[in-house]
């Protein structure tokens, strides 16, 4: 179990990364700053995330918390 509780710390790390990237790209269009950085930065945080939860492992832990509930 400490295999998908580490997946899960780090699904919930991606979440916060992408919660920030997504705050930044707001920032910027609300100075009327470039976003394109900020943006590529939020496609990249999204497509990690879209990675981790399409991973064998991710799914052997889901299947694992899904026997023990």
């Amino acid at each position: 179990m400490a295999a998908v509780e580490g997946l899960w710390d780090q699904r919930e790390d991606l979440q916060d990364e992408i919660y920030s990237a997504q705050q930044a790209v707001d920032r910027a269009r609300a100075r009327g700053k470039s976003t394109k950085d900020a943006e590529r930065e939020l496609a990249a945080k999204v497509e990690a995330l879209g990675q981790q939860l399409r991973s064998p492992a991710h799914r052997r832990g889901m299947t694992q918390v899904k026997l023990y509930v």
